[in-house]
């Protein structure tokens, strides 16, 4: 990620308390991500419809019709890696399960 991604997404997260170093709502963050998989709460109400996820309106981002070729075959290799391999990718972002809700974080 670029310096300016990082800093957007401190930005987005960040608590205000004016304190320093900042402290960021770490469990917003990983519901936020976790949307692309599924939709929250599904284990106890498994006769819901996910919803196709639809990414915030601010952080869509226009690709060129090479780019968007290139992207779709990487994605393409990135699955048949992931499926040859058996790699399970969603434990990586299952890192919240013992955190505390604030995480703390140093803006460089």
């Amino acid at each position: 990620m670029t310096e300016d991604e990082l800093v957007a997404l401190e930005e987005r997260y960040k608590v205000e308390t004016g304190e320093y170093p900042y402290k960021i709502n770490y469990f917003a963050f990983i519901d936020e991500i976790d949307l692309v998989f599924t939709q929250k709460g599904l284990e106890k109400d498994p006769l819901i419809k996910p919803q196709p996820y639809q990414p915030p309106v601010e952080l869509k981002q226009t690709l060129t019709p090479q780019e968007e070729e290139e992207l779709h075959e990487y994605m393409l290799q990135l699955g048949k890696a992931v499926y040859v391999q058996r790699i399970l990718i969603k434990p990586y972002f299952q890192d919240k399960v013992n955190l505390l809700v604030i995480c703390m974080i140093c803006v460089g």
